[in-house]
């Protein structure tokens, strides 16, 4: 983002259900995220316990998006989507960052 922002929800546009999503956290960070040490050390918004929903085929585009309040608000210029583990895979197609521009 161009500034700084307080984070309160995240969207998360899915092609497809995915398990293996199980476990992602979204984080949120002043610096770019550069390495995976980057990851961990930023704020964290919220987890997906779950994964992501099964999207509904055939219907409106909006039954492919995820919301995801984050548990408190957090401050921050960049967003981040990290699955922990090793040969994990993560897919989506889009993130919406909802939220207040700070000056």
């Amino acid at each position: 983002m161009q500034q700084a922002v307080r984070i309160t929800k995240v969207r998360i546009e899915t092609a497809y259900t995915s398990q293996s999503s199980k476990g992602a956290r979204v984080v949120v960070s002043d610096t770019p995220f550069d390495s995976p040490a980057d990851f961990t050390a930023g704020k964290l918004c919220t987890e997906i316990p779950d994964g992501f929903k099964e999207r509904v085929y055939l219907q409106s585009s909006r039954d492919s998006w995820n919301d995801y309040a984050c548990s408190h608000p957090v401050d921050g210029r960049y967003v981040g989507v990290i699955l922990p583990g090793e040969k994990r895979i993560l897919t989506f197609c889009e993130l919406e960052v909802c939220g207040v521009a700070l000056d």
